[in-house]
Parts: structure tokens; C-alpha cells; sequence
């Protein structure tokens, strides 16, 4: 989940039984994903973790995924075609 901010989209496919890694590149919101997870999601397949999807070791930190969410995000990149271009990697 690109650009998750505090996790809803997380939540809700975690709650489905999908295993999901949160990503922003905003720190308190990670942290506030964390604080949610552990309080209320503590055995779910969920991670959070703080990081710029335009780093070099972006795809080392992440590694291979079957589906990408990025709701939060595509409207606030300046090139919102090449972070889908970038994203699309990762399958």
C-alpha cells in the first residue's frame, strides 16, 4: 500500500486475510499505522514501514508483490505515470 498514510487501505485488506506492507514516506504516519496495528491488528500479516518509493534501495526494502495500492499517492507525485511506471517493477 503506496503511500498509506495511517493505514486504512492496510487495515482493510489485512482484515481479508491478504499479507501487506504500509509504505509513506511521512514517519508520524508510519508511526501512528504502528500504534493501530499493534492495539487493534496485532496478529495480522502487516507491516509498516517508512520509506521514498524514488530511493535507490526502494526495491531492496519492499522485494516482490502480487498487487500494489497507491490511493494515497498518485494525486500528490509531480509524475504520477512514471511512479506507476516505477511501481510496476515490483510484480
Amino acid at each position: 500500500d503506496i503511500g498509506c498514510n495511517e493505514g486504512f487501505f492496510s487495515f482493510e485488506a489485512a482484515k481479508l486475510g491478504a499479507k501487506v506492507i504500509g509504505i509513506d514516506a511521512d514517519e508520524l504516519r508510519i508511526e501512528k499505522a504502528l500504534f493501530i496495528k499493534e492495539t487493534l491488528f496485532a496478529d495480522a500479516q502487516l507491516d509498516f514501514l517508512t520509506a521514498d518509493v524514488f530511493s535507490d534501495d526502494f526495491f531492496e526494502l519492499v522485494g516482490e508483490v502480487d498487487y500494489i495500492f497507491c490511493f494515497g499517492v498518485v494525486h500528490r507525485v509531480n509524475n504520477p505515470i512514471g511512479l506507476i511506471d516505477r511501481l510496476t517493477d515490483l510484480t
